[in-house]
C-alpha cells in the first residue's frame, strides 16, 4: 500500500472496518501486490529519461534497513494534514493497520548506488547488486530498463520535458522488470548529473535542486538529434 511517500506492508487479515476505510482511501492508498525484490534489502531502480529519449543518470536504491527488520510506522512520522494517514497509522485509532514502512527511495533515507560503471565498495549494496545480477565493480542499468525507460521519456514528452522512472525486480523472476511508477519532475541532486563542481557546497538543498532543474531543461533545449 502507497500514499507516494510511504509504502506500508499490510500482513495478514483484517475487520471489515478496516477493509472499508482501505477502499474507500483507494485513490491516496492504492493497493497493490507486494513484490519481493532479490537480496536482503528492498530495492528500486531510478532512471531519469527525457522527451527526447536521453537518459541522464541511473541508480539503485536499496533500503537502509534489511526486509526482515522494517520498522513499524511511528506516531511522529504521520502526516497530520492527511485524515487517512492520521486513521490509517496512528496506533491509537481504530482503524490502525499495524503495518511496516519499507522505504527504497532517497527522500526517505534510501541508500543511493549510482550505476555509472564505477565500483561499489560498500558492502550492503554490492551484496544487492550481485542479487539483482549487477557487477558491483563497474555497475550499469540493465539494458531492458534503458530501453523501457527512454521509451518512456519519449511518450511522456507532451507533458514532461523529462521524468524519473522507477522499476524493481521480481527475484521469481527476473527476466524482465517491472515498472512501478514514473515521477513528473523527480527530484535531482548535483553529484546524480554530473555537476557537483559547478554548484557550490555553501548552496541549500533547494537551490541545489532548482539548479539541477535548470541543468536538465537546457539539456533538453540543445537536445541536437543525429540523423
Amino acid at each position: 500500500m502507497a500514499n507516494g511517500i510511504l509504502r506500508h506492508v499490510l500482513e495478514g487479515s483484517f475487520n471489515s472496518e478496516i477493509e472499508g476505510a482501505l477502499l474507500r482511501t483507494a485513490d491516496q492508498y492504492p493497493l497493490e501486490e507486494y513484490i519481493e525484490t532479490p537480496g536482503e534489502y528492498d530495492a528500486s531502480f531510478r532512471i531519469v529519461a527525457d522527451g527526447h529519449g536521453e537518459l541522464h543518470y541511473g541508480a539503485l536504491i536499496r533500503s537502509p534497513l534489511k526486509k526482515g527488520h522494517a520498522r513499524k510506522v511511528k506516531t511522529g512520522e504521520i502526516d497530520s494534514r492527511n485524515k487517512w494517514n492520521r486513521l490509517l497509522e496512528d496506533p491509537f485509532s481504530p482503524l490502525f493497520l499495524k503495518s511496516k514502512k519499507i522505504v527504497s527511495n532517497e527522500a526517505q533515507g534510501g541508500v543511493l548506488v549510482m550505476l555509472h560503471g564505477e565500483g561499489v565498495t560498500d558492502e550492503q549494496s554490492a551484496s544487492v547488486l550481485l542479487a539483482h545480477g549487477l557487477n558491483p565493480e563497474c555497475p550499469r542499468v540493465p539494458v531492458r530498463m534503458l530501453e523501457a525507460a527512454s521509451r518512456i521519456g519519449v511518450l511522456s514528452r507532451a507533458m514532461f520535458p523529462y521524468v524519473g522512472v522507477d522499476f524493481i525486480m521480481d527475484k521469481n523472476d527476473m527476466k524482465d522488470p517491472v515498472l512501478l511508477e514514473v515521477n513528473a519532475y523527480p527530484v535531482i541532486y548535483p553529484s546524480e548529473i554530473g555537476i557537483s563542481d559547478r554548484i557550490p557546497e555553501s548552496y541549500s538543498r533547494d537551490v541545489k535542486m532548482v539548479e539541477c532543474m535548470m541543468e536538465m531543461m537546457r539539456r533538453v533545449a540543445n537536445f541536437k538529434p543525429v540523423f
